[in-house]
């Protein structure tokens, strides 16, 4: 007889199971692909902000003080660092196993 997904989940958590870390497959620094993407993505960023600013500018009516970007681009910084701040934590919390039952 087949063992059930209930039983076979019950048994993964059991104490007698020795989890091992597994070890970082031969980490290797980015190469020039990988370093190309990034400017690829970024000059991609680049030119979607520069239109957008563009955008807004040509519109007549709503323009925006430079006090109102500075506080538009602190906006975007900090949402990022706590969005990051956040993804941070959950693969932190996976890797030492503080999120299994």
């Amino acid at each position: 007889m087949p063992i059930s997904w209930a039983k076979r989940a019950r048994s993964r958590y059991t104490s007698d199971m020795a989890y091992t870390d597994p070890e970082p497959d031969n980490e290797k620094p980015l190469g020039l692909g990988g370093w190309a993407i990034i400017a690829a993505l970024l000059a991609m960023l680049a030119g979607a902000v520069a239109y957008a600013v563009h955008a807004w500018n040509a519109m007549p009516g709503t323009g925006i003080s430079p006090l109102g970007w500075l506080f538009l681009s602190l906006g975007i910084v900090v949402t990022t660092a706590v969005g990051g701040g956040l993804m941070w934590l959950v693969f932190y919390s996976a890797r030492k196993h503080y999120d299994d039952i």
